[in-house]
């Protein structure tokens, strides 16, 4: 398994992707459609930054390595690690809306422009509308998470 700081390193470039996608290209091009590799970049981050305290707990030995699958390291995330370190749920749930974001895209069967928002729908037809002030939300929540993962990790640097 790669080390935490792989993982850190991986996390901060993603995260100035997506950061870049939304700030500097997005209004230059003005396609909403930047606004899926911006989702992308997101949840590519927090993968990142999941990854790398699962790491760091495993390399303290606090928990057995984690699970390949997503769905698994998010469950000893959740479980284990968010607990422990004192991190808000809502970093969680963030997560899991990135994934659900990321899965909707692969799997909708129809996709469109409206405005300056980007539109997918599921299989039974249900809308879900990304638009840029949603997005800057969830880049900023990234960032607060990605900066705690760096708090957490900096206090066992000399490990």
């Amino acid at each position: 398994m790669p080390s935490r700081h792989k993982f850190l390193e991986k996390a901060e470039k993603h995260y100035l992707s997506a950061n870049h996608l939304l700030n500097t290209t997005l209004p230059a091009i003005k396609d909403p459609k930047l606004l899926l590799g911006v989702i992308e970049n997101i949840f590519l981050c927090l993968e990142s930054s999941i990854d790398a305290l699962l790491s760091h707990e495993s390399e303290l030995l606090l928990i057995t390595p984690p699970p390949k699958n997503f769905e698994g390291k998010l469950a000893v995330f959740q479980t284990r690690t968010a607990p422990r370190n004192k991190i808000d749920s809502s970093f969680v749930d963030l997560a899991v809306t990135m994934k659900e974001l990321v899965d909707l895209h692969k799997k909708t069967p129809m996709e469109f422009r409206r405005n300056d928002s980007f539109v997918l729908t599921s299989k039974d037809y249900r809308l879900k509308t990304l638009t840029v002030p949603l997005i800057t939300q969830h880049l900023a929540k990234t960032k607060e998470f990605l900066e705690n993962t760096k708090r957490i990790i900096e206090k066992y640097r000399k490990y």
